[in-house]
């Protein structure tokens, strides 16, 4: 009978201590609940960051990738432009040495 007054005391004790726990939030748990705010906003704003970053590296990639195409281009071209001079020039010196061999015969 002594333990099933004791099991009953507990029983009570235990409905009591479970009914008080819902109670209003305490300071200490309002101040867990904005850190745990705080946390996901520094989190979020740090995704935010490293998304706008990884689209300017794109953007400065892509950038570089279009400068070197037009650079590369612009040789292309200026190598050409090289070429057809040298070989105009080599031809108006062959067409000088040609003249002083047909002077030198006459």
């Amino acid at each position: 009978m002594k333990h099933r007054i004791w099991i009953l005391a507990l029983a009570v004790a235990l409905a009591a201590s479970i009914s008080a726990c819902k109670q209003e939030e305490g300071t200490m748990e309002k101040a867990g609940k904005k850190m745990d705010e705080a946390a996901q906003d520094m989190s979020d704003s740090i995704k935010d960051a490293g998304e706008e970053a990884e689209e300017a590296i794109n953007d400065a990639a892509d950038a570089t990738a279009d400068w070197a195409k037009e650079t590369a281009h612009d040789a292309g071209d200026a190598i050409n432009e090289a070429a057809e001079s040298t070989e105009e020039w080599a031809k108006d010196e062959a067409e000088q040495v040609e003249k002083a061999m047909e002077d030198a015969k006459d």
